[in-house]
């Protein structure tokens, strides 16, 4: 079974009726034969406050700075019934395609869904639709989705963490390092960008 995953439930709604599927969502997706289509209702998951890992951070205070915390992804309380029907739908496909919208954040949105869910073992392809008309998403469908990175691209606050853990250096640089000694390992128990925060923390200090 193939699951594509859509940012907006009116895309799944036009990814649906474009491959011949159901009008009308059956639960938490569509079914267009063996294929399910579901949605995000945009960020389910939000990053974890410093006071959940720490209860002295809950009262700001200047003698605790500098202040730092695991990075970590916490489900988000208003769509968390529906966030549980998607993990479980995505667990049964063979195949997943982030349907998300065609910039960065929609890459980002279902990927750290994906990641969340510990299924970034799964083959996962990635289709780009910027026009909910039927016969252009048969279009883009037709070409195939394409293969996505093993690796999916670093989240801008993941750069900017690494500046910090490894200062001096070259953030893109140890970013291709990074890539290259982590593509032939599995995937990482945490998010990619906790991976690579935790490899530049690992450099030497510069002189």
């Amino acid at each position: 079974m193939r699951v594509y995953i859509a940012e907006k439930k009116e895309v799944a709604s036009a990814l649906s009726t474009a491959l011949g599927g159901s009008p009308s969502p059956s639960g938490a997706s569509y079914v267009a034969g063996d294929d399910r289509i579901t949605w995000l209702w945009g960020h389910l998951l939000r990053l974890t406050d410093p006071e959940e890992h720490d209860e002295r951070f809950r009262k700001w205070s200047m003698d605790q700075l500098p202040m730092a915390w695991p990075i970590g992804y916490a489900v988000g309380e208003k769509h968390a019934d529906h966030l549980e029907a998607v993990i479980d739908l995505a667990k049964q496909a063979d195949e997943l395609v982030n349907a998300g919208d065609p910039d960065p954040e929609g890459q980002r949105l279902v990927d750290e869904v994906i990641e969340y869910a510990g299924l970034n073992g799964k083959p996962v392809k990635r289709i780009l639709i910027n026009d909910n008309t039927p016969s252009a998403i048969r279009n883009r469908r037709t070409k195939k989705p394409a293969d996505t990175s093993p690796i999916p691209p670093l989240a801008p606050w993941a750069i900017e963490r690494a500046k910090k853990a490894a200062p001096g250096y070259d953030i893109y640089g140890l970013e291709d390092e990074w890539q290259e000694w982590i593509k032939d390992k599995p995937p990482p128990e945490k998010v990619y960008e906790v991976a690579f925060i935790g490899f530049c923390k690992q450099k030497p200090p510069l002189r």
